[in-house]
């Protein structure tokens, strides 16, 4: 729901990522593709394509892994793809150790990347989260950092099960909620999560129906509430809205819009103040201090820090543009 403009830090966190996957993996990932040529058979009559194919990867190896998603496109075109051979292409997937990634390498990026929510839908968590041993366990010690646990699920962009080859490229992999993965499966959806230009943001927008909050004021019952969401390009929004539900999901969480409701009309500047005072004096830093008022995050740069915070911020942007007070 959210596109993330492709920086000098997230460069450097695919950067990383390729550093590390390719020191550890890159001679297993060499030898698996020539096993694959040599396992290849002579007489069939896509030979030499998939020859060509799994040659191109070997040669492109290093570049694939961190294509920007303008490269993956334009890279389409030097890629001969065979006939969907589904055992051809599981084993293009197997080679390039994908499995690995999913488990070990992107993790950390993920971490570095502070994306905490579903990219799709934003209401559930994709967190990383870090486990020590309780005990001394050879050759481990108690208090060391095992292996960090991943609670997510990773979409491809351009699908695994079609393009192969770019398995375990960074900027095709998306983590995402298990119930959106469901719900995408192998389809590709217009909706690029990486964007290398401000040009090319196109959001998707929560806002409030015209008049519901006036209508709930009146009755204090919150099905008079009615969320809405927009999105510059109609095909997408109605493209998203069927795969993943959207409508339906939002406006289940009428509850959290009656808090936000009465914080506009009972939290007075003064209170604000006074409560932001008391915060204050405690050490904590005003990140926080917002955030405790507020009840998530409140800047947009912030906004995948934690599941709903998008909602949190443009809901009550529309409840504070309607002057309550």
């Amino acid at each position: 729901m959210i596109q993330l403009i492709i920086n000098n830090e997230i460069e450097k966190i695919a950067e990383d990522y390729k550093k590390e996957f390719l020191n550890k993996c890159e001679a297993d990932i060499r030898k698996n593709l020539n096993s694959l040529i040599v396992k290849l058979d002579i007489t069939n009559a896509e030979y030499a394509i998939k020859k060509d194919y799994i040659e191109a990867i070997l040669s492109k190896l290093e570049a694939i892994i961190i294509l920007k998603p303008n490269e993956m496109k334009s890279e389409f075109l030097n890629f001969n793809l065979p006939s969907n051979d589904t055992s051809f292409y599981k084993s293009i997937v197997d080679a390039l150790l994908y499995k690995k990634v999913r488990k070990e390498y992107f993790i950390k990026s993920l971490k570095n990347l502070e994306i905490n929510c579903c990219a799709y839908c934003h209401t559930q968590g994709t967190y990383v989260v870090n486990e020590y041993y309780k005990r001394n366990h050879k050759p481990h010690k108690k208090g060391e950092l095992k292996k960090p646990k991943a609670f997510f699920e990773l979409d491809h962009y351009y699908p695994k099960s079609k393009y192969p080859f770019l398995c375990v490229s960074f900027y095709n992999l998306i983590p995402i909620c298990s119930s959106c993965n469901k719900a995408k499966k192998d389809k590709t959806i217009d909706f690029d999560f990486y964007i290398e230009s401000k040009s090319l943001i196109q959001n998707f927008k929560f806002t409030l129906s015209k008049g519901c909050v006036a209508k709930y004021i009146a009755t204090k019952n919150k099905n008079d509430i009615i969320v809405e969401i927009s999105h510059p390009n109609k095909k997408i929004l109605k493209n998203f809205d069927e795969r993943f539900s959207l409508n339906l999901k939002y406006n289940e969480y009428k509850d959290i819009v009656e808090e936000l409701i009465y914080k506009e009309i009972k939290f007075n500047q003064i209170y604000l103040d006074s409560i932001s005072n008391i915060l204050n004096n405690t050490s904590l830093n005003k990140t926080i201090v917002k955030r405790i008022i507020y009840g998530n995050y409140s800047e947009k740069d912030e906004s995948l820090k934690r599941p709903l915070a998008k909602f949190y911020q443009e809901i009550s942007e529309d409840i504070k543009s309607l002057k309550l007070k």
